[in-house]
Parts: structure tokens; C-alpha cells; sequence
């Protein structure tokens, strides 16, 4: 599952309004131009750093979370793929 700025973009907008925020007063906590609020919250932003980001999430009461989509297999699972693919050369994986 992908996330977009447009679904990023929607999750602010809604939780600003949650919280009964202008544009202005998010910018104003958050330390972020309003232009850049504006743009996120439409979804045309083009670029934005990363700690802006997080101010924007923290002082909406947000966090940012990475979730691992498709997990690199353990050491046991490669061996028991191994086991029963009757592979014996690792090089043939």
C-alpha cells in the first residue's frame, strides 16, 4: 500500500479542521510558510523537507510512521525454502 501526497494532503487538511485551525495558524505553530500548508493540503507541492514535515504532523498532533511493506526474509526462512525447493548450491536462489 502507497501513500500519496494528495492522501497525505486530505489527512491534514481534516485534522486542521479538526482542530478548528486556519492555514495561518498551522503555519504559525508549525513555523511553515502558509503558501507550503496550502500547497500540501491541495497536493501540488512539489518538494518540502522532511522536518517541516514532522513540525506540521507534531503540532497537529500527528506522527509519522514507517511500516515495512514487504519484509526482507529471515535467515530460517531462506534456509527452509531452501530445504524444500531441493536447491543445494546457493548461487541457484
Amino acid at each position: 500500500m502507497s501513500i500519496s501526497i494528495i492522501d497525505v494532503g486530505k489527512q491534514i487538511r481534516q485534522r486542521r479542521k479538526d482542530l478548528r485551525w486556519t492555514q495561518a495558524k498551522l503555519a504559525e505553530v508549525a513555523e511553515v510558510p502558509r503558501s507550503k500548508i496550502s500547497e500540501i493540503e491541495r497536493g501540488t507541492i512539489e518538494e518540502i523537507g522532511f522536518r517541516k514535515m514532522l513540525r506540521i504532523f507534531s503540532s497537529l498532533g500527528l506522527t509519522f510512521q514507517l511500516v515495512r511493506i514487504d519484509p526482507t526474509p529471515t535467515l530460517g526462512e531462506l534456509q527452509e525454502r531452501r530445504k524444500f525447493s531441493g536447491v543445494k548450491d546457493p548461487d541457484e536462489w
